[in-house]
């Protein structure tokens, strides 16, 4: 998307760089009749690392974004190199919880998830419900089912600075332009489709979208069914009953590095575990065990090769669904 019009005047406009990040954001404000401008930068692992929200103003605020290792995942948001924001994360990275580093001391909230990875609620420290958080099938909020600090109408509600930033999907909502960050690409919930399109540097994995039902069109956001589809990465999409799999997955946590879609018997995917380079695919015939079972199983059988399966992140990036699921399989 590069610009929304009121009859022959932009109302809002959108500036990229040469890899399709969105550097420059521009929006009509009716209270100050002018433009508001946000400006973003980023790394060279495409991650955001600092936003500037009314740039060009004495009003200018801008936020830096520090990550976990290599990954994906914010750990530190800092505003004049002081921390305002910190996140913890459990050793398969899903995020746990946000902590505020207040004046009079640190102020902890912790995530609770719906199955289909959306923040659905925040927990104070004594278990109470600070937040809650709902959202129609494409992402958009539900402000019936929006309670706590981010409800418009709470006294501390700032809808230029959320209290809570992670929402739909586990991803982080932007509100300058309404978009969630899904990793490659961002996602906009109003328009059910991502502002720019799907691409791969690959002649023949770029060619894959185009001759997939699925990614033909490049916009699309998980192929029409985000009810029964998990967003990964701006990618490519996962079914919620887990359809990526790693072999012997007591080896290491599985990092997707390949490109086509999954769930297609004898379709291969790449699959980086630690500093080992699996392949993987998805085989229909299979029968569900529960978590617990199959992981004892691997104990048991490890090291056997193909027998038993567990499929990647659900919550959060890139993660392994947690115990209780019946997402583990084993082949017939």
């Amino acid at each position: 998307m590069r610009s929304v019009t009121s009859g022959s005047t932009v109302i809002e406009s959108y500036k990229y760089d040469g890899f399709d990040h969105i550097i420059e954001h521009k929006k009509w404000n009716d209270q100050t009749q002018g433009l508001d401008t946000t400006k973003y930068a980023y790394d060279p692992l495409d991650r955001t690392v600092s936003k500037t929200i009314k740039a060009g103003t004495t009003g200018a605020k801008t936020t830096e974004f520090g990550y976990l290792g290599l990954s994906g995942e914010v750990l530190t948001e800092s505003v004049a190199g002081v921390v305002q924001k910190s996140y913890l994360y459990s050793p398969w990275g899903k995020r746990l919880a946000m902590v505020k580093h207040e004046t009079l001391g640190d102020k902890n909230s912790y995530y609770g998830y719906n199955p289909h990875t959306d923040v659905e609620m925040l927990y104070k420290e004594d278990g109470s419900v600070e937040g809650t958080y709902g959202y129609t099938a494409y992402g958009k909020e539900d402000k019936e089912m929006t309670t706590g600090p981010d409800a418009e109408g709470n006294p501390n509600y700032n809808p230029d600075e959320p209290h809570n930033p992670y929402r739909y999907s586990a991803k982080r909502w932007d509100p300058a332009t309404k978009s969630y960050d899904m990793g490659f690409r961002d996602y906009s919930p109003g328009l059910n489709r991502f502002l720019s399109l799907d691409m791969y540097n690959g002649a023949l994995s770029d060619m894959g979208l185009t001759t997939d039902v699925w990614t033909n069109n490049r916009y699309a956001f998980t192929g029409g069914n985000p009810i029964s589809r998990v967003e990964l990465d701006g990618h490519y999409f996962a079914g919620i009953d887990g359809e990526k799999y790693v072999e012997n997955p007591n080896t290491g946590i599985g990092e997707i590095s390949g490109s086509s879609r999954p769930g297609e018997n004898g379709q291969y995917e790449t699959i980086r575990m630690g500093s080992n380079i699996q392949m993987v695919s998805y085989d229909p015939g299979v029968t569900e065990l529960t978590f617990d079972e199959a992981f004892s199983k691997i104990l048991e059988e490890s090291g056997l090769g193909w027998t038993e399966y567990i499929p990647l992140v659900m919550l959060g990036r890139k993660q392994v669904v947690g115990a209780g699921e019946k997402m583990v399989r084993e082949k017939c």
